[in-house]
C-alpha cells in the first residue's frame, strides 16, 4: 500500500464507502437472505454453531462459514439488517482491494485504477456485496485462492508458501459454498497447466502437495465429519444430492435457461465495463502466455461461464466469482490504451447514462407519490451530474475520465440502495404485517409463509394446529385460505413484491362450526 496516488486512495475509499452505505436501510426480505439470516440468528441465539436450522428445522443448503460471520456481526451490531450485511458488504471491499493490489503490482497503477474502477461501476458487484447470503464469501476466497496460485506459477521456484495459503483459502470458499469452489478452481488449474505444454505431469505432482492437501482437509472437512456425526448421513444427502447435484442436472425452483444466459449475466452484470473488453487493440495478445495473472483470469472466467452454460439450474448471481478476472482484464486494456478504438462511444453511453438517471427521477414524481407516498431526494441525484462534468473537463485523458464515470456508476448504485430500495421495501407484505403482528404473543403459520417472518419477528415461528386455543393470529398465503379448517376473520392481505403470492394474516375465531 506505500507510495498510492492519491487517485487510488481515493478511490479504494470510495469504494469502501459505497459497499457499506445502505447495507440497513432495508429489510431482510429476499428469500435467500431471509433463510440464510434467520438460520445464523437461531444458531446465534442457541449457540449450537454445528447444526444449521432455519424456523427450528434442519437447514440443508448451504454450509455454515457465512452463518459464523453473521454470528460476530449480530455480536458486535445486534440482531439487525445492517449487522448481517456487514461482512458480506466488507468482504466485496476487501476483495475487490485484492484485485487492485495484484494488478498494481504486475501491470502497474493505472491499470489496477482501471480495475477497480470496473468492480465500483458494476450493478452486479454491488447488489452480490449487499445480500446477506453464501455468495459473497465463496467470491471472496475463490478469488484470494486463484491469486495464490497467480503468485505460485509466476514464481521459478514455485514456493509451496503460495500454494499452502491457496489450499486454506479453498478450504474457506468450499465451507462457503460446497464443491463448486474445489470443482471451478482444479477446472482452472487443469487448464492452466495443459496449456503450458511442458512437463504437465510434473507441474501436477508439483501441485499435488501432501502439505497443501492436509491443510484443505483441516479446513474443509471438520464441520462436515461433525454434521455427519449428529444428523447421520441425511444432511450430507441432501446437501450432495438434492442442493448441488440436483440443481447441475435438472432447474431448481423454476430458474432455468438457455446455455447462453451466464454468458449475457456476465455481459450485463459487469456493464458498463463489459464493453471495454471487446474494444479492438493492435496486438492485443502479443505476450499473453507469459503472464500468469492474465492466462488463470481468462481461464478462470472461461470455466466459470462454461460450467453454469451446461448447469440446469442459472441465476444471475452463479457467475459472480467471474468478476474479479473480468476486472483484471480490464484493466490489462489500459496498455496501449491511446490506441483503442471506440472508447469514446462507450464513455459517451456511460455519461448518457449518469445524465438521464436524475431527470427520470424528476419526470415520475407523480408515480412515485401515488405508489409510495412520498418523492425521492432528486438533489442526490443531480449530484451523478459532477462525474459527468469531472470526465468532460478530462476527456483527453482517457484512463482519467473512465475513473470518473466509474465513480458516477457507483453512486448511482448507492442511491439505488439507499433511496430506491428503502421505498421498495415498505410496500413488502412482510414490512405492511408488522403492526398486526409486533405485539402478538400467539403467532403461528398455515401451509406455508413467507420466510423473512421469523427473522422480522426474531423468534421461531410454530405450525398451527386445530388443537390450539382460538384467537391466535395465523400467517398464511392466499391460496391455502379455502383448506384451513377453522373458522376465522381476515386480518391483513397484501402480494408479495418478488412473487406471484399473496401473503394473509388470519385470526381464528372462537365459535368452531
Amino acid at each position: 500500500m506505500k507510495h498510492l496516488s492519491l487517485v487510488s486512495w481515493l478511490l479504494l475509499g470510495f469504494a469502501l464507502l459505497i459497499s457499506l452505505l445502505g447495507s440497513g436501510s432495508h429489510s431482510i426480505y429476499i428469500l435467500d437472505e431471509a433463510k440464510n439470516v434467520e438460520a445464523a440468528r437461531e444458531m446465534w441465539e442457541s449457540s449450537s454453531w454445528f447444526f444449521p436450522t432455519f424456523n427450528g428445522e434442519p437447514r440443508y443448503d448451504k454450509p455454515p462459514l457465512h452463518y459464523f460471520f453473521f454470528g460476530l456481526a449480530f455480536k458486535l451490531f445486534g440482531v439487525n439488517a445492517f449487522a448481517a450485511r456487514f461482512f458480506p458488504a466488507l468482504g466485496g471491499w476487501v476483495c475487490s482491494l485484492l484485485v487492485f493490489l495484484r494488478v498494481r503490482d504486475r501491470l502497474g497503477e493505472k491499470a489496477a485504477n482501471w480495475s477497480l474502477g470496473a468492480l465500483i461501476a458494476s450493478l452486479q458487484w454491488g447488489i452480490q456485496f449487499r445480500l446477506a447470503v453464501p455468495d459473497p464469501f465463496l467470491i471472496l476466497f475463490l478469488t484470494a485462492t486463484i491469486l495464490q496460485l497467480e503468485a505460485y506459477f509466476s514464481q521459478h521456484q514455485h514456493s509451496k508458501t503460495h500454494l499452502r495459503l491457496a489450499s486454506v483459502f479453498l478450504g474457506l470458499a468450499f465451507l462457503s459454498k460446497g464443491p463448486i469452489a474445489v470443482v471451478l478452481v482444479l477446472g482452472t488449474v487443469f487448464t492452466y497447466i495443459l496449456l503450458q505444454g511442458d512437463y504437465p505431469k510434473k507441474s501436477w505432482r508439483d501441485f499435488l502437495d501432501p502439505i497443501s492437501i492436509i491443510l484443505f482437509c483441516l479446513v474443509a472437512l471438520p464441520w462436515y465429519a461433525l454434521v455427519y456425526l449428529y444428523y447421520g448421513a441425511d444432511w450430507l444427502e441432501q446437501f450432495i444430492f438434492t442442493h448441488n447435484l440436483s440443481r447441475f442436472s435438472q432447474p431448481m425452483e423454476g430458474h432455468g435457461g438457455a446455455f447462453y444466459l451466464p454468458f449475457l449475466f456476465a455481459l450485463l452484470g459487469f456493464f458498463p465495463a463489459s464493453l471495454i473488453l471487446f474494444l479492438p487493440k493492435k496486438n492485443k495478445f502479443e505476450g499473453l502466455r507469459s503472464s500468469p495473472l492474465l492466462v488463470l483470469s481468462g481461464i478462470f472466467v472461461g470455466v466459470t461461464l462454461i460450467f453454469f452454460s451446461i448447469s440446469s439450474t442459472k441465476l444471475p448471481g452463479y457467475i459472480a466469482p467471474a468478476l474479479p478476472f473480468m476486472a483484471v482484464w480490464v484493466g490489462w486494456q489500459v496498455k496501449g490504451l491511446d490506441r483503442v478504438k471506440g472508447f469514446s462511444l462507450i464513455s459517451f453511453a456511460m455519461g448518457i447514462i449518469l445524465v438521464a438517471a436524475p431527470l427520470g427521477v424528476a419526470f415520475t414524481k407523480g408515480l412515485q407519490e401515488r405508489y409510495w407516498g412520498e418523492e425521492l431526494n432528486l438533489t442526490w441525484f443531480f449530484v451523478l451530474w459532477i462525474a459527468v462534468l469531472a470526465a468532460v473537463m478530462v476527456r483527453k485523458n482517457r484512463w482519467q475520465v473512465f475513473v470518473f464515470l466509474a465513480v458516477g456508476f457507483g453512486g448511482l448504485k448507492a442511491l439505488l440502495f439507499t433511496q430506491v430500495v428503502p421505498q421498495l421495501d415498505q410496500l413488502n407484505p412482510v414490512t405492511l404485517s408488522v403492526p398486526f403482528l409486533e405485539h402478538e404473543e400467539r403467532v403461528y403459520f398455515y401451509q406455508s409463509f413467507n420466510p423473512a417472518f421469523p427473522f422480522r419477528l426474531q423468534k421461531i415461528i410454530a405450525p398451527w394446529s386445530p388443537d390450539l386455543a382460538p384467537g391466535a393470529i395465523v400467517i398464511t398465503e392466499k391460496k391455502h385460505l379455502d383448506s384451513f379448517p377453522a373458522p376465522y376473520e381476515e386480518v391483513f392481505r397484501a402480494k408479495d413484491s418478488f412473487e406471484n403470492k399473496e401473503t394473509v394474516l388470519i385470526r381464528q375465531l372462537s365459535v368452531w362450526p
